[in-house]
C-alpha cells in the first residue's frame, strides 16, 4: 500500500458518496478533505489482516475492496462483504482502536481515503459536525450488529432448551419516569461515568437533566418500554431486573457513577430490562430530545458523550463475540452437587464503576450446565442491549430469585 496525492476536487466528490457524510457543510467537507490520506493497493494487496491493530476507517474512492475472515472449512479465507466506491470499511478502528474483525483485500487497482483516531480527535475540536457524522453511523451500525447477536442468543438458547425472556407487556409504551424531587448540589465531577467532563460541559448536562432524588423502588424505566432516556447515577444504587421463564429475576446492581440505558438516545428499541431504585438515589434523566437539541447544536458536551456512547458500544461488540463464541462452544454437562456450607446461586453482580481488581469466584450450585448457560446468555442480551452492564463480569453472574415465587408450570 502505497500513500498517494489525489486532487481535492476528487476528495471532496469521494467524500460526498458516503451517505453519512453527504449532509455536511461545505465548510466541514473542506476541514475533513485537509485531514485525510490517500493510498493506493494494487490488485491482490491486503490493506489489513483479521488480528492486526486498527485505528483508521477507510473510504473507498475507486475499485473494490474484499472483506474475509478465517474459514474452519477451508484453507482459504471466506469472503463475507465486498466495499465499493462511496463505502466504508473499519469504521470502529476509528472510535476505539482494536484488532481488526476481518482481513480486507484489493481485489483490483483501488484508491482509499483514510480517517484515522487521531484525525477524529483534531475534527471533535474544529469540525465537530464531522465528528458527530462519524460517530452516529458507527453507532447505527454497532446497534444493527448488536441486535443480530441477540437474535443468535436467543436462537442458541432456544437450541439448548433452557428459558429465554418473556414477553412483558402487550404494547411498548414510552418509559418517561414522573415525579422525584429537586436533587440539591452535588459534585458531577466525582460522578465515575463524568470524569472526563470539564465545568462548561457538566452545566449544559445539569441544565438538560437536573438531578433529582428518587425513593426506594422507583421504577425509572420497564423492560419491554420503548427507550428515550439515560440514566446517570450520581449517588445511590439501582437493580437491573429482567422476566426470565415467568420469574422476575435481578441480573445486576449499579452503583454511584453508572450510566444506564444509553442506548435510547440513538436507538427506539425496547428496553432490555427493568431499571429499580434500591434505596434513596440521586438520578440525572437525560431525555432523547434534549440531547438531539445539543448534538444539533454541536455542543461540547453532547460530542464527548455520543463518543463516550460509540466506545462503549464498540467494546461491547467486541468482547460480545468473544465471550458468544466460547459460552456456545461448551458442551452441556449434568447438574453438580452442591458444596456442603455453600452459599446457594442466589447472588447477584454487583457494579461499582470505580473498582479494582477481579471479582470473587461464586460456589457451584445445583444447576445443569445449560441452567447456567441459558442465564449467562440472558444476561448478555441485557448487557448488549443497554451498553452498561460489563460482559466482563459474565463468569459470575447468579440470579437472585425473590422469595415465593417459582418457576409456572410446565404444560405436558
Amino acid at each position: 500500500m502505497s500513500t498517494i496525492r489525489l486532487h481535492p476536487d476528487t476528495m471532496r466528490e469521494a467524500v460526498r458518496r458516503v451517505p453519512f457524510l453527504a449532509r455536511l457543510s461545505p465548510a466541514s467537507i473542506e476541514a475533513l478533505v485537509s485531514l485525510l490520506g490517500a493510498r493506493r493497493l494494487g490488485e491482490d494487496e491486503v490493506l489489513y489482516k483479521e488480528g492486526d491493530p486498527g485505528d483508521a476507517l477507510m473510504m473507498v474512492v475507486s475499485g473494490r475492496l474484499s472483506v474475509r475472515v478465517r474459514s474452519t472449512a477451508s484453507t482459504q479465507d471466506a469472503e463475507v462483504a465486498a466495499v465499493y466506491p462511496g463505502e466504508v470499511v473499519g469504521e470502529m478502528a476509528c472510535v476505539d482502536p482494536g484488532p481488526r474483525s476481518a482481513t480486507v483485500v484489493a481485489t483490483k487497482i483501488t484508491q482509499v481515503l483514510e480517517l484515522t483516531r487521531s484525525t477524529m480527535r483534531v475534527l471533535m475540536s474544529n469540525a465537530p459536525e464531522v465528528a458527530v457524522a462519524v460517530h452516529g453511523a458507527v453507532i447505527q451500525l454497532l446497534s444493527r450488529r448488536l441486535r443480530d447477536t441477540n437474535s443468535r442468543i436467543e436462537a442458541e438458547m432456544e437450541r439448548r432448551g433452557v428459558a429465554t425472556a418473556s414477553k412483558v407487556g402487550s404494547v411498548p409504551t414510552s418509559s418517561i419516569v414522573a415525579g422525584g424531587e429537586e436533587g440539591g448540589r452535588i459534585d458531577l465531577k466525582r460522578v465515575t461515568c463524568l470524569k472526563d467532563f470539564d465545568k462548561r460541559e457538566l452545566e449544559a448536562l445539569i441544565k438538560a437533566a437536573p438531578p433529582r432524588r428518587f425513593a426506594d423502588g422507583t421504577v425509572l424505566c420497564r423492560e419491554g418500554d420503548v427507550g428515550d432516556s439515560c440514566f446517570i447515577l450520581a449517588r445511590g444504587c439501582v437493580a437491573v431486573v429482567r422476566n426470565v421463564g415467568g420469574m422476575e429475576r435481578t441480573l445486576a446492581l449499579l452503583e454511584t457513577g453508572a450510566l444506564v440505558g444509553q442506548m435510547a438516545l440513538v436507538d427506539g428499541a425496547p428496553r432490555s430490562a427493568t431499571i429499580r431504585v434500591k434505596g434513596d438515589a440521586i438520578i440525572l434523566i437525560l431525555h432523547r430530545r434534549a440531547f438531539e437539541q445539543l448534538l444539533n447544536a454541536a455542543h461540547p458536551f453532547a460530542v464527548k458523550f455520543q463518543e463516550q456512547i460509540a466506545i462503549a458500544g464498540a467494546r461491547q461488540m467486541r468482547l460480545a463475540n468473544v465471550r458468544f463464541s466460547g459460552l456456545v462452544t461448551r458442551p452441556a454437562q449434568p447438574a453438580k452437587a452442591p458444596i456442603p456450607g455453600a452459599r446457594p446461586a442466589s447472588d447477584i453482580v454487583r457494579m461499582d464503576p470505580a473498582r479494582s481488581g477481579e471479582p470473587p469466584r461464586l460456589a457451584p450450585g445445583t444447576k445443569t450446565e445449560d441452567q447456567r448457560m441459558g442465564e449467562m446468555l440472558s444476561y448478555m442480551q441485557t448487557a448488549l442491549g443497554e451498553w452498561n452492564l460489563s460482559l466482563e463480569d459474565i463468569e459470575q453472574v447468579r440470579f437472585e430469585t425473590p422469595e415465593g415465587t417459582r418457576p409456572p408450570a410446565r404444560r405436558p
